[in-house]
């Protein structure tokens, strides 16, 4: 990570502490047929060590959330034409003490967002389908990455081919995004480095290929390393790089410091209303920036790596016949249809509340 100045050389992303969590999401795009994409999302939590109970199971170290997208956009309007979503991993899995509820019950309400497009408006189409208690906090995290890429990519083709991106196979892929999180606990957790990386590749069209190297066509980047209070949840500090580069420069390019305009998010909740400020002061242009984008990873993926903190009150003395307080972690109430009022989540927490203990919101999920 640069150290200051107008641009900075590559360099390692000076983290340090134990891993806990990596939150991944991939984006990628494919020709279909004339005037259509074929649109492809993953998202994947991988938790890095320990175990917590929950949905009337042990949650193990490994990959904790496996969800997928796929939809068909009409590549002029952006309209979605067609979306299925999948769920091959999830949190609560129905069970005798989920009275047979599960994280999939929900999947097929995404559906609802066909035909909606993919513009600065769509944040708030899909919110209104699928937020809150309507839905899957991660899918709807996926979504909202698709509602974004998307029509950045099209950005892209349009400037960087115009009337030669019809030149495309059906099947062959015009654009990737990776967005990944990394959480690394400090010293038993005073502190969390938070690392994102996002990557965006534009690739050439294959009849204009001659060496695997002329598919790159474009790309941009952006690094950020964050630290976290985990006693206030508000970030020490906040540091940063991007760059743009094409074929073109590939070797020239140079890193861009965003030290600068990070440093407003220091003193900041990692948490609570990042969102909206990353939205108010990073959010304006459309199609979404990279660095907003990666911007909104941060507090989703901070949720996940805050698991940690469920194994140390499992692992917590207390006195003989008392329950771990656990019920202290999970979803906030109505965060998603599993946490809704009522449900398995908010019921699984007050059977394993120790007598008198206060019923206090949690922040993983």
């Amino acid at each position: 990570m640069s150290n200051g100045g107008e641009t900075a050389e590559p360099g390692t992303l000076e983290a340090r502490g134990q891993p806990v969590h990596t939150r991944v999401a991939e984006i990628e795009l494919f020709a279909g047929e004339p005037g259509k994409l074929r649109v492809r999302g993953t998202i994947i939590d991988l938790r890095k060590h320990g175990f917590i109970p929950t949905g009337g199971r042990l949650q193990t170290s490994g990959v904790i959330h496996q969800m997928g997208i796929e939809a068909v956009v009409d590549s002029k309007s952006r309209v979605i034409e067609s979306l299925e979503s999948s769920q091959p991993v999830v949190a609560f899995e129905a069970s005798k003490m989920t009275d047979g509820e599960s994280c999939r019950d929900i999947a097929d309400r995404l559906g609802g967002i066909v035909g909606a497009t993919l513009d600065a408006d769509f944040p708030r189409s899909l919110s209104a389908c699928f937020g809150g208690p309507l839905g899957c906090s991660h899918l709807l995290t996926l979504a909202q990455f698709i509602g974004s890429a998307v029509p950045r990519a099209l950005a892209w083709e349009q400037e960087c081919l115009g009337p030669d991106a019809d030149q495309r196979r059906v099947g062959e892929s015009l654009f990737k995004r990776s967005i990944l999180l990394d959480g690394l606990e400090i010293e038993g957790g005073p502190a969390l480095d938070i690392v994102v990386q996002l990557n965006d590749v534009h690739s050439l069209p294959g009849a204009q290929v001659v060496t695997p190297l002329d598919r790159f066509l474009r790309q941009h980047e952006v690094r950020l390393l964050g630290r976290v209070n985990v006693a206030n949840m508000q970030f020490v500090s906040m540091r940063g790089d991007e760059r743009e580069r094409s074929a073109e420069n590939l070797s020239e390019a140079r890193w861009q410091n965003l030290d600068s305009a990070l440093a407003p998010l220091i003193d900041h909740s990692a948490l609570g209303g990042l969102a909206h400020t990353v939205m108010e002061r990073y959010g304006g242009d459309f199609p979404a920036t990279p660095l907003r984008d990666a911007l909104l990873f941060v507090a989703p993926g901070i949720i996940q790596c805050l698991a940690v903190n469920a194994q140390r009150m499992v692992e917590a003395p207390r006195k003989s016949g008392q329950t771990p307080a656990i019920q202290q972690l999970g979803g906030m109430p109505d965060s998603c249809y599993i946490w809704r009022e009522g449900g398995p989540g908010q019921r699984s927490r007050q059977l394993s509340a120790p007598t008198g203990a206060a019923q206090e919101p949690g922040r993983k999920s």
